[in-house]
């Protein structure tokens, strides 16, 4: 992906992920399990976090993906 940018649903304009996930009070040890998805070199969804205004569903929608994610986390 060319920029780190999304549109969050509902909004008119783009964000920055990395701000997107400050206003979110995402902690910084929590970032690095971030992923996002990335479609026609667009972010369009950040996993468990917002998708992007450009994929909502509408009454035009045709099609829908949908992503189940697990993260496994390990104690040690």
């Amino acid at each position: 992906c060319s920029s780190d940018l999304i549109r969050p649903l509902g909004m008119k304009q783009q964000q920055k992920v990395s701000d997107l996930l400050t206003n979110l009070k995402v902690s910084a040890a929590d970032r690095k399990d971030v992923h996002v998805v990335v479609a026609q070199g667009e972010i369009v969804c950040i996993l468990g976090v917002r998708i992007s205004d450009s994929v909502k569903v509408s009454k035009d929608t045709h099609h829908a993906l949908s992503i189940r994610w697990s993260s496994a986390t390990h104690e040690q």
